[in-house]
């Protein structure tokens, strides 16, 4: 009896079944998707305000990166200015200077100290 049902199927059987398969986890996936306990924001759109919201940080966060290369071009310049006027014998500590350099650098970032 279970023989003659499993080679009574067809190709086309085979693939109709799987199909209807999918379509049903498919189908429960966006069941329990909708009806979840505690709903977020997913890939659907969210509200104008919290798009408002997510604009203004993008635009903030390119304004605070271009405002760091600006002001390390500055503190750059200053630098060199300053090693051009020194004298031609004197001798300078390029590793403590560049820890100087880089630590001022992290600073200014981590406290977001920018004057847009």
């Amino acid at each position: 009896m279970i023989s003659t049902v499993i080679f009574s199927f067809r190709i086309f059987d085979a693939f109709s079944l799987l199909l209807v398969f999918i379509i049903l986890y498919v189908s429960r996936y966006y069941y329990h998707y909708f009806t979840r306990p505690n709903p977020l924001p997913g890939p659907f759109p969210t509200s104008c305000r919290e798009t408002n919201i997510q604009f203004e940080g993008a635009i903030g966060y390119k304004l605070q990166r271009l405002a760091t290369f600006e002001w390390i071009n500055e503190l750059w310049n200053e630098v060199e200015t300053y090693w051009n006027s020194l004298e031609e014998d004197y001798k300078l500590d390029l590793i403590e200077w560049m820890n100087r350099f880089t630590n001022e650098i992290i600073l200014r970032i981590s406290t977001c100290y920018f004057s847009l």
